[in-house]
């Protein structure tokens, strides 16, 4: 039998794999730049902060899916395509990428104690400095200024 096998006399047929023409090949070409494995953290810092946002971290939980196989981060990936200049997820990436250390409503409603949902209403407006970006549940804080607040807070009663 082994050496029936080793022939190809098995009188099975061969099996194997059918690759589509259209299939990325394994090989490295002049356009596609080796792996890094420094802007997967970019992505993953990303996806840290898209707690809370369900449809931002759908999609680009799917972009990672995209673009990593190629060597791109979802990041510039992203970036890369005709979106709206001014979304969440636009100016999140770029506050990341330069190295901001920024928080989301839902992290800086972690950072108070309180629901995120108080973040919104007006009372607590007063509880947090102006964000660096976004108005409603799409705004963005440095981490530095809500720690600051809520020390002051925490002092002053």
């Amino acid at each position: 039998m082994a050496d029936a096998l080793r022939s190809g006399r098995s009188g099975r047929k061969p099996v194997g794999v059918r690759v589509s023409p259209s299939a990325p090949s394994a090989r490295l070409t002049q356009e596609d730049p080796p792996v890094d494995a420094t802007p997967r953290d970019l992505d993953l810092a990303i996806l840290a902060h898209l707690r809370g946002y369900p449809e931002e971290l759908r999609r680009f939980s799917n972009l990672i899916k995209q673009a990593n196989p190629h060597g791109r981060t979802a990041a510039e990936f992203y970036l890369s395509r005709p979106v709206a200049e001014e979304t969440f997820l636009a100016a999140l990436i770029r506050f990341v990428r330069t190295g901001e250390d920024i928080v989301t409503v839902v992290e800086a409603a972690e950072l108070l104690g309180i629901p995120p949902s108080a973040l919104l209403e007006p009372a607590h407006r007063d509880d947090l400095p102006a964000p660096l970006w976004g108005e409603g549940r799409y705004r963005l804080w440095r981490r530095a200024d809500v720690l600051a607040r809520r020390a002051g807070r925490t002092a002053g009663g």
